[in-house]
């Protein structure tokens, strides 16, 4: 059975057209998408911050009624390394 999580991906905002790359990068290093697109993406705008969000929710077509506040979640700095997006530090939710 696949277990709902939420990952997070935070950057800065002058990368926030680059939503597709980010994506692609994060599953490039962390594994496949889940099959038949069993996840959301959502672009989450900064709150006056230079930082934006993508936040990542596998499983939820899955587990449509599932509880948000009760996914564990990670959270990814994204930092940029030549043409190379590359998620660093994992911070995972308690």
């Amino acid at each position: 059975m696949n277990i709902p999580k939420r990952v997070v991906l935070r950057f800065s905002v002058q990368y926030e057209r680059e939503e597709a790359s980010i994506n692609e990068q994060f599953f490039a290093l962390h594994g496949p998408e889940p099959p038949n697109e069993d996840f959301f993406s959502h672009l989450m705008a900064p709150n006056e911050s230079s930082k934006m969000h993508i936040v990542l929710d596998f499983y939820c077509k899955s587990h449509p009624t599932i509880d948000n506040s009760m996914i564990l979640y990670e959270v990814f700095k994204v930092k940029k390394n030549g043409n190379l997006y590359v998620p660093i530090s994992p911070r995972s939710s308690s």
